[in-house]
């Protein structure tokens, strides 16, 4: 059935919160935001204006932790299997299939105006292509030498080239859009202005919107020496000389797990300085993105419609500073790198109640707004999360998920860690572009880091299963559907007894608990070959 049929039906059974009005819906999304390592612990009006002022989800998680990937399961609401490109080809976002007519028309952008809204998106999209889509696909809006932009959105600033803080480009609704090295030029800077002059405009309307904020702190600056995130000027050097936590597994070799994370070297000195000074810069980054929530809050409230708006704020992925010798990064399946913050408040969200009951992850966003919006996400054919209204109406609902889904297929060698001079190339797959240069490099994604896991967490338990497979099936494909394929390792952990996932219990949980192995078995297979209303299923 068509996606307007499913609107015919859909129109006439809306739900909303807030009785007789649709709300606003404003979504803050930060970039490589850690939650388990203190990412969170110093931004003051993300803690008092959001958390305290609305719920908790504890137990959320990134479907698929590296950026391109996570970011299309968000908007489109799908697995990344259900995302992935037919054959490995260099014109996908990290295997994603981002650029063909069905994600573009099957998208937050699309649901939401369909459903009445005005929808903007600010800051980063994708990130290849990065802030355009083909024509061929139904994009449009190019003015000049400009760039069309992805169907349903009504204000479109995207920013396309995120090597740097400074000095970038934007597809400013079809135009092209320089800006420069000016303190209030600062990329992170532009997004909240231009996110914060449309959101006043449409006060001036009886219309909702949903604004798409998607800054791109605390991401590395991958084009600029040394190769670390740029704080705004402002805030540069204010976290002074605060170390990167020495967690139970930092600069410890996990040598129980697969052989990527088996083989890490320890971390010298050099590379310990780079991970601290990369953490301190990383949330110096995250003050101003605290800045663009303390100024929402603070327009909405002006204006009047802060109780008819609901804010979240998450992350794509988590982030390594030294867990299990990485010095830096995400790819992989442990808990820094898949749990992520994800706060919400606005209409009838109890204030600062943590919800730890309903096991959550990032597909879940897209049938929420749906929900919040009017829609019933459940009649939505290509929406594979569940809505978590419920929990936001009441924390304490019964029967929420008990596990999410983890898929991740290898991106290749990507080699990072602390450079020593301009020399070292932080472009993923690639180390030092001159011979002999010392890098200090570390290989964080690699051969037969193609993995399938499920998160379960309930009042009994608290596991992580994760499956690892050949990053191409015998045809040369990626394995889609993980079942037809055979595990070339295993790795399971009691995150409750082993919460730094240092003690890998397989094969002897195979013995001492089977049952719970076949549970999980049977979730994640089921989930990796389901597509929307049998993942909720």
């Amino acid at each position: 059935m068509s996606f307007a049929a499913w609107l015919l039906i859909i129109i006439t059974t809306t739900f909303s919160f807030c009785q007789g009005k649709q709300p606003n819906i404003v979504l803050i999304l930060a970039d490589d935001q850690d939650q388990v390592l203190g990412g969170m612990d110093y931004l003051p009006h993300i803690r008092d204006l959001l958390a305290s002022n609305g719920a908790n989800f504890t137990n959320f998680f990134a479907n698929t932790p590296v950026c391109c990937p996570s970011r299309a399961e968000l908007i489109g609401g799908r697995y990344g299997h259900n995302n992935l490109v037919e054959v490995p080809q260099g014109t996908s976002c990290m295997h994603a299939n981002i650029t063909g007519p069905y994600f573009l028309h099957n998208q937050l952008g699309v649901y939401l105006s369909a459903l009445g809204y005005s929808t903007g998106l600010f800051g980063k999209y994708m990130n290849e292509p990065p802030c355009t889509c083909p024509s061929a696909s139904g994009c449009s809006g190019a003015v000049d030498d400009g760039m069309d932009y992805p169907p349903g959105w009504s204000r479109w600033f995207a920013i396309c080239d995120m090597g740097g803080y400074f000095n970038n480009t934007w597809n400013n609704q079809g135009r092209k859009l320089s800006t420069g090295s000016n303190p209030s030029e600062y990329m992170t800077s532009v997004i909240g202005n231009y996110s914060l002059e449309w959101i006043r405009k449409q006060m001036l309307s009886d219309q909702p919107f949903f604004a798409y904020i998607a800054p791109h702190a605390p991401h590395i600056s991958d084009a600029v020496f040394p190769y670390v995130t740029t704080p705004a000027p402002w805030y540069a050097g204010t976290m002074g000389n605060r170390t990167a936590p020495r967690t139970p597994n930092y600069n410890v070799p996990n040598t129980r797990a697969h052989p990527l994370i088996a083989t890490q070297s320890h971390l010298d000195g050099f590379s310990r300085e780079h991970t601290d000074h990369l953490y301190r810069v990383r949330h110096e980054s995250m003050f101003s993105v605290d800045d663009i929530v303390r100024d929402v809050v603070e327009t909405l409230d002006s204006a009047g419609v802060l109780n008819e708006t609901y804010i979240f704020f998450t992350s794509d992925h988590g982030y390594a500073l030294g867990q299990m010798c990485r010095p830096e990064e995400k790819f992989n399946v442990y808990e820094n790198d898949i749990r992520v913050p994800m706060l919400v408040r606005g209409p009838g969200v109890p204030r600062g109640v943590q919800i730890s009951t309903a096991v959550t992850s990032i597909v879940d966003l897209a049938p929420t707004f749906v929900d919040l919006a009017g829609g019933n996400a459940s009649l939505y054919a290509d929406l594979d999360g569940h809505s978590l209204v419920p929990w936001l109406k009441d924390p304490t609902s019964p029967g929420g998920p008990q596990m999410v889904l983890i898929e991740y297929w290898s991106l290749g060698e990507v080699r990072r860690g602390a450079p020593v001079s301009k020399a070292c190339n932080p472009d993923e797959g690639s180390d030092c572009v001159e011979v002999g240069c010392q890098c200090h490099y570390h290989t964080l994604d690699g051969t037969n880091n193609t993995y399938l896991a499920a998160r379960l967490i309930n009042s009994t338990h608290n596991y992580l299963v994760a499956q690892f497979y050949a990053d191409r099936t015998a045809e040369g494909n990626l394995p889609r559907v993980f079942a037809k394929e055979v595990p070339v390792f295993i790795e399971v952990y009691d995150v409750a007894a082993d919460p730094w996932q240092m003690n890998n219990l397989y094969p002897d949980i195979e013995k001492t608990q089977p049952l719970l192995l076949q549970e999980m078995r049977a979730f994640m297979y089921r989930s990796n070959s389901c597509r929307g209303t049998s993942c909720r299923s």
